[in-house]
Order: structure tokens, then sequence, then C-alpha cells
């Protein structure tokens, strides 16, 4: 994102370390701007100006905050974007700025989001005062017209029909530049809204992820104990619609924020081959799909739930560009680092996997194909599409360490290429070998500490780990884990809920880690904006994501363990 004309951006912070991060990521953005910094009430009164294009200001400042700012602004009837950049901001605050007039706020964590924000305020605040000129411009020619009518009464009429003609062709042009800067506020309005209900999305998905784990955990327990066929049947139908439930709430927190990422070692073809009933069901009957699987695919080092959505997302983008119908080609290869074909910015050593997605429909052209992988970039109607699908999967394969590559022309249809990191064969193999086995590394039933404050999910957990063969303490705080730690010299691993009242399952991680130094510990979670907001690094802290299977219990234990 770059802006070609100079920016004068007003900035409202006590903290000048703070002011020059947010001018640094501007400029990273390819932003030009000049920029000045107040942190009192008096400086800020005295530094308004019209020639201001955004101001950005902290929610909090000693004996002022950003809802006084709002208001001094009203007052001062300048229309100067505000936008409030803080490090914490409760729901109650952001609604409380958003009414004062506040143009967006966002975390100073997540300050890779203010580029962005800063250009679509200033392109907002450019529109408006385009449309007044426009609107002033209009009247004044209504005017003039109206003016050069009166002095014509003497004139040939052919002289006023040519004059009307001209002011009526004016007037055209003028009110097709008001409707289209009006469909770009719409698409920003979409925008906005897409955002809201994501955010509200997450934090239902999160709840309903503490469920989904107890459900799934003991429909699982159960199977691995039921003789009766046709009762094992019904169990097996109820963990297959609980494991619906659980892509849908991946689906929601995908939507909502950036995804932790649960990698592992992934099989592409099953994954693809487990889709394929349900991308016939959101293809039309009119859409054939073909898969050409590679039978000596290697493992891929993926997260399997954001590579489904991906491939929904793909589906349903050359679902559209099909719609008299056509084919859908799912491929997947092996591609070794010495590869030709392999993008230029990929230098694993160990190969990749290629996922690769093609359809025969109308394609795109080469101005439109190179923004596709833009957020917010769609050529679809409003209402019909967010913009954000494709940039979801770039975003997605990117973090994974892979990358993604767009090949299409008009007529010629789209091809997709996802590379993903071959995986670790030799861990791959340990892990499922152990789950098979259901024990623990080495066969040695070592002392585990679960903690988690819904009693629910904590009995499902502890139950798996006595499956598999491990002894058990149970906790429902990190007080009272903590308790046990100083009492009991036989733990040797900690599994804790990462969202817990009090002491949050991060600070009992790190308290257990001054107690025990070296001790494993495994954090679980559903919900992934606690992640973003502390920092968690999941290089630190192995993170375990709701609802999982035992297996992927299993394996995150042995890899532990063995590390």
């Amino acid at each position: 994102m770059t802006m070609s004309s100079l920016i004068n951006i007003l900035v409202l912070e006590d903290d000048p370390a703070h002011a020059d991060l947010m001018i640094l990521e501007l400029r990273r953005a390819g932003i030009a701007l000049d920029w000045r910094l107040v942190s009192t009430e008096r400086e800020y009164l005295e530094a308004l100006d019209p020639e201001i294009d955004v101001i950005l200001a902290d929610y909090s400042l000693p004996g002022f905050n950003a809802l006084a700012a709002l208001e001094h602004l009203a007052q001062s009837g300048l229309a100067i974007p505000f936008i409030v950049v803080t490090g914490m901001l409760g729901d109650e605050a952001a609604v409380d700025c958003i009414k004062q007039g506040a143009t967006d706020y966002l975390l100073k964590d997540r300050l890779k989001r203010l580029g962005p924000a800063v250009a679509r305020a200033v392109e907002s605040r450019r529109l408006a005062l385009d449309r007044e000129r426009a609107k002033e411009q209009l009247r004044r020619s209504e005017q003039a017209a109206a003016e050069a009518l009166q002095q014509a009464n003497a004139r040939l009429e052919r002289n006023v029909q040519e004059r009307t003609r001209a002011l009526s062709e004016a007037n055209a042009r003028l009110r097709a530049q008001i409707a289209e800067r009006q469909k770009v506020e719409e698409q920003l309005r979409q925008a906005q809204k897409m955002e809201a209900v994501g955010q509200l999305s997450g934090g239902v998905a999160h709840d309903f992820n503490n469920l989904l784990t107890s459900i799934i955990g003991n429909l699982d327990l159960a199977l691995r104990k039921e003789g009766d066929e046709k009762v094992a049947r019904l169990l097996r139908q109820a963990l297959t619609a609980s494991e619906r439930g659980a892509r849908l709430t991946a689906q929601l927190l995908a939507f909502g924020r950036g995804q932790m990422l649960a990698t592992a070692s992934v099989d592409i073809n099953q994954l693809v081959s487990g889709l394929e009933a349900m991308l016939a069901s959101t293809l039309t009957p009119a859409i054939t799909i073909l898969l050409a699987p590679d039978a000596r695919l290697w493992p891929a080092l993926a997260d399997s739930t954001q590579i489904e959505l991906a491939l929904l997302n793909l589906a349903i983008n050359a679902r559209d560009a099909m719609p008299t119908g056509g084919t859908l080609r799912i491929a997947t290869r092996n591609v070794a680092p010495d590869d030709p074909a392999l993008p230029g910015d990929l230098t694993g050593a160990a190969g990749y996997v290629a996922l690769v997605v093609s359809d025969d429909g109308a394609g795109m052209a080469e101005t439109v194909a190179k923004r596709a992988f833009e957020p917010f970039f769609t050529t679809k109607e409003v209402g019909k599409g967010s913009g954000l699908g494709l940039s979801m999967v770039y975003g997605v394969v990117k973090q994974l360490g892979g990358t993604v590559t767009l090949e299409s022309a008009p007529g010629r249809g789209t091809t997709v290429a996802i590379y993903l990191p071959r995986a670790d064969i030799a861990l791959a193999k340990l892990i499922d070998e152990r789950v098979e086995t259901a024990l623990p590394i080495n066969g040695v039933a070592s002392p585990v500490l679960v903690v988690d404050d819904d009693p629910l999910v904590r009995d499902t957990t502890a139950n798996w780990l006595r499956e598999f063969g491990y002894d058990v303490l149970e906790a429902d705080s990190g007080p009272s884990a903590l308790a046990i730690l100083d009492g009991n010299s036989k733990v040797d691993i900690l599994v804790t809920d990462l969202v817990m009242p009090g002491m949050h399952g991060y600070a009992l991680a790190s308290e257990a880690r001054l107690r025990r130094p070296g001790m494993p510990v495994i954090l679980i979670t559903g919900y992934t904006g606690f992640a973003s907001e502390t920092g968690l690094d999941e290089r630190e802290f192995p993170v375990l994501h709701k609802p999982f299977r035992p297996s992927e219990l299993a394996g995150i234990m042995i890899s532990c363990l063995r590390n």
C-alpha cells in the first residue's frame, strides 16, 4: 500500500517511543507523511488545524483521554479523521469512542493494521472533500446556466439548445462520479461490518469449543470400549457430527481474528479426499470435481483446519468463476528443493508439498490477478464477496512457511498452487505409532498435572491421559496447581487451559517453569485472540487447540517428552 501525496499527522501520545513505532509502521506501509507529537490537552488544542489529515491518539494520557480529545475536535468544527491507538481497550470504551466520533481504533500490538486504517481514513476524508467540491461546482454550474439562460433570451434558439445540452452532460458526469464514490464507501462499510461480526463469532466459538472438546473426547473413549456394533455406529455418527461442529468453530475463529496455527504432520491426500463430499455439496451440479493425488506424496507441515478452509475458499471462487458449469481439478505433488517449478521465495532444504487447484472459468485480466491476494480486493458485487478469501489463504500459508502462486488469463481459467513445507517424517511416524498403541513415550507412566476451570474439559482430558497410561493429578485453578507443584515432586509435565479466571494459563506456565526449570508445559485453548493480546509464542510453550482428538493430545505429549 502506498500513498503518493504527503499527509499531515497529529500524534496525541505521552510516550515518544510509541509515537516513533507508529510513524515507523506507517512509513513501512509506504505512506509519505509529515507529523507532529503532542502529549497534553493544551498542546493538542493549539495544534488543531484544518491542514491536519488524520489524528492518532492514545486512549489514556495524564489528566486527559481520547474521549475529551474527540469532544474538543467536535467543538472545533474540523472534520479530521480520529484513530484511537491504545495498549488495551475494552468493548465499552471502544463503543464510547466510536459514538463520540472516532473513525477507528486498534491495539498497539497490532500496528500492522495502522497503515491500512490511516489510508482508509485519509481516503474517506478526501472523498468527502471531493464530494463537497463537486456539489459546489454543480451549484455554481447551475447558477451560471440560469444566468446564461436569462441573458440568452434574445439569442437564437439553436444557441440556447447547445448550451443546455452541454450543461446536462456536465451534470451527468458529476452524478456518475458521486455514484462511484458512494459505491466505494459502501464497500468500506461492508468490510467494517464483517470485522465486527467476526469478533462476535470468535467469542461464541471459544465457548462452543469447550463443549465440543468434552463431547468429542467422551465419544472417542466410548468408541474404544463399546462392543456393540450398532451402538458403535451411532457413536461414530455422533463423533462425525461433532467434528463438523469443530470445523465450523474453526471457520468462525479464522473469520474473526488471526489464528494461532496448530501445525502438525498432515496427509494432504487424505485431507482432500475427506473434503470431497463437502466440496460437491458446495459446488453446483454442473461442476465436475477431478482429483489427481500423488500416490507417493510426502507429509506436509500444516494446520489441517486452515488448509481445509483454504481449499473451500478456492472452490467457492472457482464456482463463482464457472456460473454455467465446468471442471474443478485438485492435484497434489512433491516439489524437490531443486525443482525448477519451485517459487523463488522458497528455500526449504527438505522440499515442499504442492496442492494445486484449477478451474476452466472466465479467468482474470493481468491487472486483476496481480491484486488477487490484496485484502478487501474483489471484483464481485457488494454483498457477494468480502475480498478476504484469497488474502486469508495467502496469510495462512505464508505463516506456515510456504507460499501461494496464481496463474490466470481471460478465457483460460485460473490455477492456484499452495506450497507447504515437507514435514519431519521420523517424528510423524513416532507419533502415529505411539497414538496407535495409546502408550506414553518409552512406556513410562509419567505423572501429569491437568489444570482447567471447566470440569467437563478437565475430566475429559484427565480420562484420556489415564487411558494412555499416565498418572494424573487435577487442579481447577492456577493457584491450586502451584500448591500441588510446591507439595509434590512427582509431576513431570503440566497440561493447562490458557484462559482461566484469576491466573491465566500463560502466567501459570511461567510460574511453573520458575519452580521446575525445564518441565514440559502444554497450553490448551479454544480462543486465539488471547495469544495475540499477550504475545504468546508457541515455540516457548506448545499449544493444543480445542476441540481436539485423543490422538492429537497423545501426539503433543509424546513430542514434549521426546524433546
